[in-house]
């Protein structure tokens, strides 16, 4: 299958479309868009995510960009953190609602939201182009992480929700995070609320396929 390139950013399957080198050009466009600055990244928790973040990670150190990297964060954690930190922009390393052999690259602004379309096209002129504004050795970006996005996005949902109400329901919640990016953050959030969660699929492995683990103790005790 054919790469899927839009104003959107680019999206694929591992090995067949999808690979380190378009997701490096597609980082440099961002940067040289960017004009350098500070960029956030992070990624859902398909394996593969890793082998894109090196790719990312090179294109945007190679227009001087300085990159934050949140590691494996749910998309909305992604576009807070830019907006907490300032940044130019983001790239957060998904595909969405697609199977596992997928994996593409959604691009922020610097107001946390999608890029618009209007300036999704100028980015993917620059990428269709290789017209990218690389620096010199000197100039090239750091690598920093950052490892209090998913708290800060936690604190934000607890400011805008009624708490002290839902602790005093006591509810009991399951939560099947199924492999994915939002488990360990959802599981904080019902934790705060004192939610009694019972947590099925909560490592963030991107094994969405993986069998149902038994609940029965936990649910009748």
């Amino acid at each position: 299958m054919d790469l899927i390139v839009s104003v959107s950013g680019i999206r694929g399957i591992i090995g067949a479309g999808l690979s380190p080198a378009p997701a490096l050009a597609f980082a440099q466009a961002l940067g040289t868009y960017l004009k350098g600055g500070r960029v956030v990244l992070s990624r859902d928790s398909r394996p593969s995510g890793l082998m894109l973040r090196h790719a990312v990670i090179a294109g945007l150190s190679s227009c001087g960009c300085e990159i934050h990297d949140l590691g494996i964060a749910p998309t909305p954690t992604c576009g807070l953190a830019v907006r907490k930190l300032e940044a130019a922009g983001a790239i957060q390393i998904t595909a969405s609602h697609n199977p596992a052999p997928w994996n593409g690259m959604k691009l922020f602004g610097s107001d946390g939201a999608v890029l618009s379309a209007a300036k999704g096209k100028d980015l993917k002129q620059l990428f269709d182009t290789n017209s990218f504004a690389l620096v010199a050795h000197d100039k090239l970006g750091k690598l920093r992480e950052c490892q209090q996005a998913e708290d800060w996005h936690r604190e934000r949902v607890l400011q805008l929700i009624d708490a002290p109400r839902i602790r005093a329901a006591k509810f009991r919640v399951l939560l099947d995070a199924n492999g994915g990016a939002g488990g360990p953050l959802a599981h904080a959030l019902l934790e705060s609320l004192q939610a009694s969660p019972i947590l099925q699929g909560g490592v963030p492995d991107g094994d969405f396929a993986h069998p149902p683990e038994p609940l029965a103790e936990n649910l009748t005790t």
